[in-house]
């Protein structure tokens, strides 16, 4: 195996060279500087961090030449002369139009050199802390990463990727999480990639039952966070789920001998699926972020489902309530957006909705609601007549009323619900129709 030491020389080596490339090129052609976004701390080598605040300050003033960022490096410098250093790099750059390769390039090794550092620094950590120590590392090494990113883009840039996009779309290659519900996925086309979605309902609603199905429909890795219930009812659930068997069975272990055997059926089904979750009750945000970066990084989960918002601890407990939810609701989305995923989590309705004579919720019936209205990209609410009129017509159904969608039409989605066995299926056509 290649030394440690021997690797990080190789980068820095690579690094110093592109960032020479980068001032010598920028030295001949000062135009370049136009299409290149850099500080002086992207730079390895403190020559070149100094050169590049001098060149900064040079074009911000006027023309930049070897004369006038020689004169500023001069007087950053407390007259030393860098004349020799300055024309050495104009000299032995090989192309200015490669500025930008060069800069990429500088870019890339800085990265792999603070990625190695922020390991070397870890390794005694780790040993002395545990998994503190390695939830920190995750955290360095995924903000790294997003750091990495490039956010700045033309017009021309995003028209670009907009036509891709639509290219795999109609190729079928455009992949979204199913719901694994066929209307609610037509209208939705599925959970998109860095969406916050949230589903709102009073109590008795089924809303934890549907994030269950949710996260089973989905049939890829998905991390669950259940603040409101243990992973052994969790457990319970699933089993009523996949077997159709009564929930109140399973928990009594009371079922006859063709529901006994539809158990294993369920636990096969599910066993291997890579659902992950953590069960912490009032977990709180910065706990949340760590372990679905946690799930990303070593699960490589596609879809993140929270139960439930109002339930996830701010990091300032004294703030006022609609203060704390906003920081959490914030948090979900920047989350989708770093980890490319998206953040389904379900969210409390007001009471007030219960002294309506239609008690279905909208968007603002949502408890602290304004900041969840403005970061969430899709609100649904659910309503369930049955809740409210035991002789209802509509027993065993559930509306699911899409608020807001920022990538299609709102509207509202009948689903047939079994409370028995916590179930959410496809109505048939001809119910729907």
């Amino acid at each position: 195996m290649t030394d440690l030491l021997e690797i990080s020389a190789e980068l820095y080596d690579k690094a110093k060279q592109a960032e020479d490339a980068l001032i010598g090129a920028v030295l001949t052609s000062p135009a370049v500087l136009a299409g290149l976004d850099l500080s002086p701390a992207d730079f390895v080598t403190k020559n070149a961090q100094q050169a590049w605040q001098a060149i900064t300050q040079v074009d911000m003033a006027g023309p930049v030449d070897l004369f006038t960022v020689g004169t500023a490096l001069s007087d950053l410098t407390n007259g030393r002369d860098w004349a020799v250093w300055l024309s050495e790099r104009a000299r032995n750059t090989p192309s200015a139009a490669n500025a930008r390769a060069y800069a990429n390039e500088l870019r890339k090794m800085r990265q792999k050199l603070l990625a190695m550092r922020a390991c070397s620094n870890a390794i005694g950590a780790i040993a002395d802390g545990g998994p503190d120590a390695i939830d920190a590392l995750i955290g360095e090494l995924m903000d790294l990463m997003s750091a990495a990113k490039n956010y700045e883009y033309t017009i021309k840039d995003s028209l670009r990727a907009a036509t891709d996009l639509m290219d795999r779309a109609h190729k079928g290659e455009l992949k979204t999480t199913p719901t694994g519900l066929l209307d609610l996925d037509e209208m939705l086309g599925g959970f998109h990639d860095s969406d916050l979605v949230v589903i709102g309902a009073r109590p008795a609603m089924g809303k934890s039952a549907l994030l269950l199905n949710l996260a089973l429909n989905a049939d890829v890795p998905v991390g669950i966070i259940s603040s409101e219930q243990p992973h052994e009812q969790i457990g319970m659930r699933t089993l009523a789920i996949g077997s159709g068997v009564g929930l109140g069975k399973i928990r009594a272990g009371r079922m006859d001998e063709t529901e006994w055997t539809r158990l294993p059926v369920a636990m096969a089904k599910y066993s291997n699926r890579g659902i992950f979750i953590n069960d912490r009750s009032g977990i709180s945000i910065v706990e949340l972020v760590r372990q679905a970066r946690q799930w990303k990084h070593g699960q490589g989960i596609h879809a993140l489902y929270v139960d439930y918002i109002q339930r996830i601890k701010s990091s300032d407990p004294t703030a006022k309530r609609h203060e704390q939810v906003g920081e959490v609701v914030r948090a979900l989305k920047e989350l989708a957006r770093d980890l490319n995923i998206p953040v389904v989590a379900l969210a409390q309705v007001s009471r007030d909705v219960d002294k309506r004579a239609d008690k279905r919720p909208n968007m603002g019936d949502l408890s602290d609601s304004s900041e969840i209205e403005k970061e969430a990209d899709q609100v649904m609410t659910l309503y369930r007549d049955e809740v409210y009129n035991p002789d209802s017509q509509f027993a065993g159904v559930m509306e699911i009323n899409i608020e807001k969608n920022r990538h299609g039409p709102t509207g509202s989605v009948n689903v047939v619900w079994n409370g028995a066995s916590q179930r959410v299926r496809d109505m048939e056509r001809r119910y729907t129709a």
